[in-house]
């Protein structure tokens, strides 16, 4: 994994999101840095691992950072314009000059930029060579406690090899094989546990996208007691998921998806030295 901890910024979990400035820390040129390690980093920073914090606007945009990062799902226009509206109506409020004390132009630089990298990922999708590996999602039931990954291969974790042959060659191999489609698997699993709708999050699901999204090599820091609340949040849903005493709750493949973000958060974790 590429060393990016002078860059780093820290994540407030006592903070809610979006009306105060984000990514305090980062460098001025940061958006003029890789696409993939941005939109990763601003997702982190636009979410939050307490679903009391997080808000429609926000959420949806750091959706759609994940989104043009390269997760593999599928969204169909309605759901791609419900995330697009509501990130182009924070875009507004970051801009608005009737309440100047609400404006934040670096946030608003921000949200248009996540809405420009998702808009040419959006044009780009029918022409992607993997496009019918993709993970179908309802934005109108909750997360964690269904299927999660519904359409992906059934060896998704281990790097499908059609998959894996069209990211090589549609991206290039900036990082090495394994680190930049371990990182898309953790970006595609991010966004399947996150949703558009603070009502249906839980601190299961919001400690799994942040979680796999620092696996996955975002820019921020973690304090190690951070680091351990997302991880026992997680390792609790993994265990959920393999109860015998609850069998209505029961997901191998929830489960398996859970392990694989706990132990990437860990190898992460071990480089940032809070193990």
């Amino acid at each position: 994994m590429q060393n990016t901890q002078d860059s780093r910024v820290p994540i407030n979990f006592e903070q809610g999101r979006g009306y105060e400035p984000i990514g305090v820390g980062l460098p001025d040129n940061f958006l003029a840095g890789e696409p993939d390690s941005v939109l990763k980093t601003l997702a982190v920073l636009f979410t939050s691992p307490d679903p009391q914090r997080i808000n429609k606007p926000c959420q949806a945009v750091a959706m759609l950072a994940m989104y043009a990062a390269g997760a593999q799902v599928d969204l169909t226009d309605a759901q791609y314009r419900q995330l697009d509206r509501a990130a182009e109506e924070y875009q507004s409020q970051m801009r608005c000059s009737q309440w100047p004390r609400h404006a934040q132009p670096r946030n608003e630089a921000f949200a248009a930029y996540i809405r420009r990298q998702a808009a040419a990922r959006r044009q780009l999708s029918d022409s992607l060579p993997f496009s019918a590996r993709l993970a179908t999602l309802n934005f109108e039931v909750g997360r964690c406690f269904g299927p999660v990954g519904v359409g992906l291969p059934a060896n998704f974790l281990d790097g499908d090899p059609l998959h894996t042959t069209a990211v090589l060659a549609f991206e290039g191999a900036e990082q090495s094989a394994f680190n930049r489609l371990s990182h898309r698997q953790l970006t595609t699993l991010a966004f399947l546990y996150t949703h558009p709708n603070p009502m249906r999050c839980n601190s299961w699901g919001q400690a799994l996208a942040v979680l796999a999204l620092y696996g996955a090599g975002a820019q921020v820091s973690l304090e190690p007691e951070q680091y351990r609340w997302l991880d026992d949040q997680v390792e609790e849903y993994e265990s959920i998921m393999r109860s015998s005493e609850a069998p209505q709750h029961a997901q191998a493949g929830n489960e398996a998806f859970a392990a694989y973000i706990r132990r990437h958060g860990r190898e992460r974790a071990r480089e940032d030295r809070l193990l």
